[in-house]
């Protein structure tokens, strides 16, 4: 509201005769004053108006206070005005240089605060845009791990199936390696049965080999002894017709010649 406002309010008042103007010491400063005092209890406006008053200089009062009590503690910031305070001292006029500078300093530190306020929701803003990879790194790393569980899962069904056909052809063949050794064990059986009925058929032709063999010496025997005595009489035989042989030529020598006429008409 400007100076011209301010004036045509208050001279609809003295019209109304709800204030009178008197004169003051200082020059062109008039002083309004209430017709009757009933018109503080009975004009609201009016009350309204001394207490917005007495709000202003009670807030003012504190203004003070504050300063000094800051000027006293060397100026912290923890002393400063801040929120609504702050914002109302703004419209405060005649501020003394204490005043003044505690207002500047808290409008100061509420910028900073301001400032960091904003630089912390940057950061909160940049932390959530982290965390919202994150959480779309985790769902991707979930779906992932579910596939890979999957394809474990997967896996582990086809190795146990693998493994019972193993198991059952293991069985089998187990079973059919039983019955190849039973007929072996059976076959082996056989053929030492059949081996042991050789070896007697063996042993009993090899002793009838020997009993063969035996005569057969004996034989040759008897005959190297019958060869022996037939060379020894042919030996004899010789040596008694040598010596014959021998006599009959000495008793030739010893018989006169016979006469050539003889000899020539034989």
């Amino acid at each position: 509201m400007d100076t011209a406002q301010i004036n045509r309010v208050i001279d609809k008042l003295v019209e109304s005769q709800l204030i009178r103007l008197t004169p003051s010491d200082a020059p062109g400063n008039e002083q309004m004053e209430l017709v009757h005092e009933a018109l503080i209890d009975n004009w609201p406006r009016y009350q309204h108006w001394l207490e917005a008053e007495q709000l202003t200089r009670y807030k003012r009062l504190r203004l003070a206070k504050d300063a000094q009590d800051w000027q006293a503690q060397n100026r912290p910031s923890d002393l400063l005005w801040r929120g609504q305070m702050l914002q109302e001292a703004k419209s405060y006029q005649n501020l003394s240089t204490l005043e003044t500078e505690f207002l500047d300093a808290s409008e100061n530190a509420l910028q900073a605060a301001s400032l960091q306020e904003e630089n912390l929701l940057n950061r909160l803003e940049s932390l959530t845009q982290e965390l919202e990879a994150v959480r779309a790194r985790e769902q991707t790393l979930q779906q992932e791990l579910n596939s890979i569980q999957a394809t474990t899962k997967r896996q582990e069904e086809t190795f146990q199936e693998r493994l019972h056909s193993f198991e059952a052809n293991t069985r089998l063949q187990e079973q059919t390696l039983q019955e190849r050794i039973q007929d072996l064990e059976a076959s082996l059986k056989a053929q030492e049965e059949s081996l042991r009925e050789k070896a007697s058929s063996l042993e009993a032709a090899s002793t009838e080999a020997l009993r063969y063999e035996q005569k057969y010496q004996r034989s040759l025997i008897l005959t190297a002894l019958l060869f022996v005595s037939t060379v020894a009489a042919i030996t004899f035989a010789v040596i008694q017709t040598q010596d014959r042989s021998s006599q009959y030529d000495s008793w030739l020598k010893e018989l006169p010649n016979p006469p050539q006429s003889e000899i020539s008409g034989l």
